[in-house]
Formats: C-alpha cells, sequence, structure tokens
C-alpha cells in the first residue's frame, strides 16, 4: 500500500473543510452586513416616520440653572429647537429675547428648560413695542374723549349768516 493517496485524501478533507468554513465565514459575515444595513435603514425610516409633521421652532431655553430672583443676562440663554406642537405665545422666541435681559425671573429654572413669559416680573414689561402702541393709542383715546367733552359742555358761538358775514367782512375793511 502507498501511503501517499492515503496521506492526499486527508489533506484534501482538511482543505476542503477550511474552504468550507472560509465560504461559510464570508457567508455569515455578507449575510450580516445587509442585515445590518437592512436594520439601519429600517431605523431610519422609522424616526423619520416618528419625525414627519414635527417641525422643529427655535426658543429660547436656560443654559443653565438659574435661580428664583434672578436678573437675566444672555450668557444665561441659549436657543434649542423643539416640535412646534409644543410652542405656545407663552413660550419666549429668540427674536424676543431682548426683552427678558435684565428682567428678574420670578420662579427656578433648570438648564434646559424653555422660559416662559410668566416666569418674569410684568412691572418692567413697557419696553415693549406693543405695549408702547397701546399705550399711545389709550393716551390718544383719552385726550379725544376729553375734547369731546370739552366741546360738549362749551357755548356754542351763535351762527352767522352770509349777510352777516358780508356786513363784518364791509365794516373790517372801511377800518
Amino acid at each position: 500500500m502507498d501511503p501517499t493517496p492515503q496521506s492526499h485524501s486527508k489533506s484534501s478533507r482538511s482543505n476542503g473543510l477550511i474552504m468550507g468554513l472560509a465560504i461559510g465565514l464570508g457567508a455569515f459575515c455578507f449575510l450580516g452586513t445587509i442585515g445590518g444595513a437592512v436594520g439601519y435603514m429600517q431605523v431610519e425610516r422609522t424616526k423619520k416616520q416618528a419625525r414627519a409633521g414635527w417641525n422643529l421652532v427655535p426658543v429660547i431655553v436656560a443654559n443653565q440653572d438659574i435661580a428664583e430672583d434672578t436678573v437675566l443676562s444672555f450668557d444665561m440663554l441659549s436657543q434649542r429647537p423643539i416640535p412646534e406642537q409644543f410652542v405656545t405665545s407663552s413660550v419666549i422666541k429668540p427674536d424676543s429675547a431682548n426683552y427678558i435681559i435684565g428682567q428678574k425671573i420670578t420662579v427656578p429654572v433648570q438648564a434646559g428648560d424653555p422660559l416662559l413669559w410668566s416666569q418674569f416680573e410684568t412691572s418692567k414689561a413697557t419696553n415693549c413695542s406693543v405695549c408702547d402702541w397701546i399705550d399711545r393709542a389709550a393716551k390718544d383715546c383719552s385726550e379725544a374723549r376729553r375734547k369731546a367733552e370739552e366741546a360738549k359742555n362749551a357755548t356754542p358761538e351763535p351762527r352767522k349768516g352770509p349777510l352777516q358775514k358780508f356786513r363784518e367782512a364791509k365794516e373790517e375793511t372801511a377800518r
């Protein structure tokens, strides 16, 4: 018996086994990569669907914990986008941030909390352009009422007809 064919047979079985394992491992890695990619795309699609219709709007938030009765400065504020559905007229937006600078906050606020108009003293809110417009309109109304009352209480001058006006003009030129 020749030992060569038997050892050749063993080595070809080893090579076949190694080749089979390599192909299996390669297939496993390939399928794992495909599965991972499909899973990632599914997660991204789900996130996109969950956010559909959720337009983000920037609002003013505290960038640090702020104690009650603290006067605010710009370095205490930041902005963060939040879903539009949660933004009401009571939430302070970035274009109105300058109205709260120098104002005293009446409640403690944690870092990241959106700031609300109701959290501030109202006595200093007169630097608001809408408030100024309302104040001017109220003063104008008061002035108009005062003038109307004066006119109502005033004694009217007697009415002059055209003949009376002609005589007065003639007398005036004669002087």
